[in-house]
């Protein structure tokens, strides 16, 4: 029953989402295996230049590798979150918390007293959160060292995006079809192209798996 759930609350979901669909959203393609040293906004609108010359292009978002930084923010938020807490709690019973800074000492308070002092709480998650910003803008720069070969494509209009996704279409009723090209070595013959979803429908972080472990991911829930 539990897949079913899922199943259904994915499709509710989607239910409740049509009405926030635009036409900026249905004229931009998501596009897969480009290649890594070529996966920049400046190359990729050469390649459209050239393999479609009559075509304009809109927009194009590059997709890297934010896995980590994802991460950092969640714990930036868990950290703000909690330091709000305590300086309310300060406000209101004007008692400051205070903490062991050391993993598990609520579960072996006995092991970390000899060593480790009490801090103040609100002062522990200022540094935290001093901290865990510093990481996120140095993080912030080096996940755009690292593109994923993926870029979402954004079109003038919807033919033009409907034509780019049926000449990259990859189908046995298709085989005499050839995916223009251009000067720059893109593989367009290896890409894969659909219909960008909702930004808000993408789980940003797992683009960055592989797409033959996401297929045993997919088995292993099914």
């Amino acid at each position: 029953m539990f897949p079913v759930a899922i199943f259904l609350m994915r499709r509710f979901s989607i239910g409740l989402k049509i009405t926030d669909t635009n036409l900026k959203i249905t004229r931009t393609l998501a596009i897969e295996n480009i290649p890594e040293k070529l996966c920049n906004i400046g190359d990729i609108k050469k390649h459209f230049d050239e393999a479609y010359p009559e075509f304009r292009i809109f927009d194009v978002q590059v997709v890297y590798d934010v896995t980590r930084l994802t991460q950092l923010a969640l714990d930036l938020e868990n950290v703000v979150d909690s330091k709000k807490f305590c300086e309310k709690y300060k406000a209101r019973k004007n008692v400051e918390l205070e903490m062991i800074p050391v993993g598990g000492a609520r579960c072996c308070k006995c092991f970390c007293l000899p060593c480790v002092n009490k801090v103040s709480c609100i002062e522990y998650f200022t540094e935290e959160e001093v901290q865990l910003r510093q990481m996120m803008e140095k993080e912030g720069i080096e996940a755009t060292k690292v593109p994923l070969g993926i870029a979402f494509v954004t079109f003038q209009n919807i033919n033009q995006a409907r034509k780019v996704l049926r000449d990259h279409k990859n189908s046995i009723l298709s085989f005499k079809r050839t995916a223009p090209e251009s000067k720059l070595a893109m593989d367009p013959h290896k890409w894969r192209v659909w219909y960008a979803p909702l930004p808000n429908d993408i789980i940003w972080e797992n683009l960055s798996n592989k797409r033959k472990w996401t297929l045993v991911k997919k088995i292993i829930a099914s």
